[in-house]
């Protein structure tokens, strides 16, 4: 069975980072208990990664592995497999780049929602629309969340829970995109807390 879980209780990364993070892993440490590790946590920032990483070493008893730039993202994933309780913590390509059959990854969690980072190009695209948000931002997000979606399921019999820890989806929140990310999600059996 496949799940996705969402909680109502965490402040918007947005408007209070610092306090996102801390409750992040607070919501994180349940959410790795529940599956005894088995987790790829993706990143939009390797900032987050960090702070997370530094929070959670010694407060799980699961070996978490954190990308880094001095090893070859292969032997990390290899590092993932062979302890299937451990934990990956990654950003970038490890959104697209990383397939992992089996038990080893039961648990995706996405940390925050993976809007592009605004750069020229982007800039650029938001100037000749209406709404840049919704047009650009919304469509590009969805784009990658997919792609990290799709780290979970990588062969017929793979099972797991995806846990959104992004609170402007949940139930309450008022982002104009909220039913466009759900409705994008291959994943309809949903778990609140």
């Amino acid at each position: 069975m496949d799940l996705v879980y969402y909680n109502n209780h965490l402040a918007n990364p947005s408007e209070s980072r610092e306090l996102f993070i801390e409750q992040g892993v607070e919501e994180l440490i349940k959410i790795l208990d529940i599956t005894k590790g088995k987790a790829l946590v993706l990143f939009t920032a390797k900032s987050d990664m960090k702070k997370v990483y530094n929070k959670l070493v010694g407060r799980v008893p699961y070996k978490i592995i954190v990308q880094d730039e001095r090893v070859p993202q292969k032997e990390a994933i290899s590092q993932f497999k062979s302890d299937i309780n451990s934990v990956l913590l990654g950003t970038g390509s490890y959104w697209e780049g990383v397939s992992v059959e089996g038990t080893a990854l039961s648990n995706l969690v996405i940390f925050k929602l993976p809007f592009p980072v605004p750069d020229p190009i982007y800039e650029k695209k938001m100037e000749h629309c209406k709404n840049g948000l919704m047009e650009v931002l919304v469509p590009e997000m969805v784009l990658k969340l997919k792609q990290g979606i799709g780290r979970l399921i990588r062969k017929e019999g793979d099972v797991g829970i995806v846990s959104i820890l992004d609170p402007r989806i949940v139930d309450s929140s008022n982002a104009s995109y909220k039913s466009i990310v759900w409705e994008s999600i291959p994943i309809k059996i949903e778990l609140r807390t």
